[in-house]
């Protein structure tokens, strides 16, 4: 950058007192907060550091800063002074760091002694670094006063967490659970000892807090499933070795096991003729982790795939390895349940290569 003469310097002054520049260094987002590194500085600070370091409008403006900091989070990071080529280098690398202290030993008093000035403002330990004259953002003759250059540099970050929306469609999280409800039923093909058909059901996807981005409560929605599986059932099948009914009491328990007999299990047949179906399994649910903090819309178009087992004597209890996938992770859980004694005796596995969750859109 070419240097500026005493006639440019001049002609600019009347515009550059108490003037405040402010750089935005760089914006990305984070979960659900917007974040920016920014540069708000001070020029035309009282030259040689006389009457005072800073000015009343400097001050000002260190208070429209702080302010910030009740509608967002403000982090001061780094403090630099810089001064003008007129006098001594050594001089005006000290003054330089008196600048820059200066405004520190500002905010640092409203931070102790008037928290009713401030919201969410962290000062942090910025490094306080002074240069004189090097660096400086608009080279000059030498002995050129360039009020530009009279300056102190703050960097702070700003963070802005989007208002949740009143139907959570907003909220973040990295941490779920999901609960898989009774599924019934929708028409099988016998395959030998195996059975492949559909199902379906419903359940719910469960919001967890999360520290990361602020979600301080669990957020649970209704869902959908369908599904397409292969199941088998082991005792049918063990009822047909034959080496088996040779082991002494083995063919009495088989028996005694056997739900086709009328009057075996009364109570499971009492309660089927009354209701007209079993109750089945009462999840437990499974809690997973996504690998990034995901909206409940991101969580739509969820697939699933499970390998299960299951023992029926009296009760029934189950537990169910389930792979969770989407566009957006691919993660899995484990969940157990159990049912209550109206279940016929039975040991079955059951593997679904593929499901599919469909969300509710109410809360």
């Amino acid at each position: 950058m070419a240097a500026q003469t005493q006639t440019q310097v001049s002609s600019q002054r009347d515009e550059l007192v108490d003037k405040i520049e402010r750089e935005r260094i760089s914006t990305f987002e984070v979960n659900n907060a917007l974040v920016m590194y920014n540069r708000y500085i001070l020029q035309d600070l009282p030259f040689d550091g006389t009457p005072s370091l800073l000015s009343s409008g400097h001050t000002d403006a260190l208070d429209i800063l702080i302010n910030k900091s009740f509608r967002y989070e403000i982090t001061i990071l780094r403090i630099v002074g810089y001064a003008s080529q007129v006098g001594e280098t050594t001089d005006n690398l000290s003054l330089s760091l008196q600048r820059a202290q200066a405004v520190n030993d500002y905010i640092e008093d409203v931070f102790i002694n008037h928290p009713a000035k401030y919201g969410q403002l962290t000062i942090a330990s910025p490094k306080i670094v002074g240069k004189g004259e090097s660096d400086l953002p608009v080279p000059s003759d030498a002995f050129i006063d360039n009020p530009r250059n009279r300056r102190v540099e703050i960097v702070y970050r700003l963070v802005y967490h989007y208002p949740i929306s009143p139907d959570n469609s907003q909220a973040t999280s990295k941490f779920w659970k999901i609960d898989f409800g009774p599924a019934a039923s929708a028409g099988g093909i016998p395959l030998g000892a195996f059975s492949v058909g559909g199902a379906v059901g419903a359940g719910s996807l469960t919001m967890l807090p999360d520290p990361d981005t602020n979600q301080t409560s669990s957020i649970t929605r209704s869902m959908k499933f369908d599904q397409l599986g292969i199941s088998v059932g082991f005792l049918g099948q063990i009822k047909k070795l034959k080496f088996l009914q040779k082991i002494p009491g083995f063919k009495r328990l088989l028996k005694l096991l056997d739900s086709s007999p009328k009057g075996n299990y009364k109570k499971t047949e009492a309660v089927l003729a009354n209701i007209g179906f079993s109750v089945d399994i009462i999840s437990t649910g499974g809690e997973f982790m996504t690998s990034q903090a995901l909206t409940f819309d991101e969580m739509r178009g969820m697939h699933f795939a499970t390998f299960s087992g299951s023992v029926s004597i009296l009760g029934k209890g189950e537990g169910s390895l389930i792979v969770l996938y989407s566009d957006y992770f691919l993660t899995g859980t484990v969940i157990f349940g159990f049912g209550q004694n109206i279940t016929v005796p039975d040991l079955e596995l059951q593997f679904v290569p593929l499901g599919w969750i469909f969300l509710g859109s109410g809360s």
